[in-house]
């Protein structure tokens, strides 16, 4: 009897349990605004802002970042990992003006005024 009302307990709770919204937009990294773009053949959205975060360094030669385009209600639209080294590596000055102005010659950004 008591498996009996664990289990209908369980089902009961798993019924009845409410999903979890996966958030879908992001805040944690240094964003800029750009010119709208669409950044995939396939996208439904125009990109409007592009994002860069540090995901890891080894201070000597070369640095892994985070970088993606974003919509404007800051739904990622594409994102990639990009490898900073050699000339790119050793120009670097720390700042993120450096890297947006870097990934708008690469990629043909224009940037706007907020």
């Amino acid at each position: 009897m008591k498996k009996m009302y664990l289990v209908m307990g369980f089902l009961f709770g798993m019924l009845t349990a409410k999903s979890q919204i996966v958030d879908t937009t992001v805040t944690f990294i240094t964003a800029c605004k750009i010119q709208s773009i669409k950044v995939k053949i396939t996208d439904t959205a125009y990109s409007v802002k592009i994002g860069v975060k540090s995901l890891g360094d080894n201070l000597q030669s070369s640095s892994t970042l985070y970088v993606c385009f974003l919509d404007n209600l800051n739904r990622i639209t594409n994102e990639f990992n990009y490898l900073l080294k050699g000339d790119e590596y050793a120009n670097f000055d720390g700042s993120p003006t450096y890297l947006f102005n870097l990934f708008a010659t690469k990629y043909s950004l224009v940037f706007v005024k907020p």
